[in-house]
C-alpha cells in the first residue's frame, strides 16, 4: 500500500471512530423525536445507556473495535486486490507469449492453422526459424489476350513497339499497339530468424516492461520471472495449474482460430486470449 493511501486510511478510521463516539453519546440527547423511524425506535435504548456510566463506557471499546475492524477489512481488501492484480500481470504476459508464438506458427503453417498442443508449440519455438520476407511487385509486358481473342495475331502485335515516350519524356506501355502490362506481387526472402528465445530472436519470453505496465506497484517478482521460460509456457505463473488451449477452424474464411484461457479458482475471473468463434487474437482485457 502506498504512503498516501495509508495516510488516507488512518484519517478515515480516526474520523469514523470520533464520529461514532459522538453519535452514540450525543445524537439521542435531543428533546424532540426526529423524522427517521429507525432513530426514533432505538432512541429510548440509547438514552438509557447514556444515563448509566458503566454502559456508556462499554460503548467506547465497541466503537474502537468496530473502527479498527473496518480499517483491517479495508487494508486486507486492498492488499488482496493488489496481489490479484500482480498475479494477473504475469498471467497476461504469458498469454501474450502464447499468442505471439501461435501467430508465428500459423504464418509458417501450410494449412493456415494454429498449433493444437503446448508441447508442439514449445518445440516450434525452440527449434524452428521464421522467414523474414517482403512483398515485391513484378510485371511483364505481354500481347493483350483480349486483342488476340478478337482476331489479332500475336506476331502482328509483336511488330509494334512495347513502349512509347510522351512529350514530357514519360515512358509508357503501348496499349494502343496491343501490349498489356501484367503485374503481380510475390514474397521475397530477406532473412531467417530463430523463433525463440535469445536476445536477437523473433520472440522474447517475459517482456519485463510489458509486465510492469500491468503491475500496481511496478515491482517485479524475480522468483516468478525465473519460472516464466519457454519450457514452462503452459504453466500459469504463480499457480499449480496449466492454461487451457483450444483450436478450431472457420470454414467460411478458411482460417484457423485459437483460444487460451485461465480461470481464477478463488474469484472465478477469466482471462482469455484469442477467440474460437471470431478468430480474434486479442485478450479479453485488451
Amino acid at each position: 500500500m502506498e504512503t498516501t493511501d495509508l495516510i488516507i486510511l488512518i484519517y478515515v478510521v480516526i474520523v469514523g471512530i470520533t464520529l461514532g463516539v459522538i453519535l452514540l453519546t450525543n445524537l439521542f440527547r435531543i428533546d424532540k423525536y426526529t423524522t427517521n423511524k429507525l432513530i426514533n425506535l432505538i432512541r429510548p435504548f440509547v438514552l438509557m445507556i447514556n444515563k448509566k456510566k458503566y454502559l456508556f463506557i462499554a460503548q467506547i471499546p465497541i466503537v474502537l473495535g468496530l473502527g479498527i475492524y473496518l480499517g483491517y477489512l479495508t487494508v486486507n481488501g486492498e492488499i488482496q486486490e493488489r496481489k490479484n492484480q500482480a498475479k494477473e500481470a504475469y498471467i497476461k504476459e504469458n498469454e501474450r507469449n502464447i499468442r505471439d508464438l501461435q501467430v508465428l506458427y500459423k504464418a509458417q503453417s501450410q494449412d493456415n492453422k494454429y498449433c493444437n498442443t503446448f508441447s508442439e508449440l514449445i518445440q516450434f519455438a525452440k527449434n524452428d526459424s521464421v522467414e523474414i520476407t517482403k512483398k515485391v511487385e513484378r510485371f511483364n509486358i505481354i500481347p493483350n489476350p483480349d486483342w488476340i481473342a478478337n482476331g489479332w495475331k500475336k506476331n502482328d502485335i509483336e511488330k509494334e513497339p512495347k513502349y512509347y515516350t510522351t512529350p514530357t519524356g514519360e515512358k509508357k506501355v503501348n496499349e494502343e499497339g496491343g501490349w498489356l502490362k501484367k503485374t503481380w506481387t510475390e514474397k521475397v526472402l530477406i532473412n531467417k530468424k530463430k523463433v525463440c528465445c535469445s536476445e536477437n530472436d523473433s520472440i522474447q519470453i517475459s517482456n519485463l516492461e510489458s509486465i510492469k505496465t500491468d503491475l500496481p506497484d511496478k515491482n517485479l517478482d524475480t522468483e516468478i520471472i525465473k519460472l516464466m521460460t519457454i519450457d514452462n509456457l503452459a504453466k500459469v505463473p504463480g499457480e499449480d495449474q496449466e492454461f487451457t488451449m483450444n483450436t478450431s477452424w472457420i470454414e467460411k474464411t478458411q482460417t484457423g482460430t485459437f483460444e487460451v484461457t485461465y480461470i481464477n479458482k478463488e474469484t472465478g475471473k477469466v482471462l482469455t486470449i484469442g477467440d474460437l468463434q471470431t478468430g480474434s487474437t486479442d485478450g479479453n482485457w485488451e
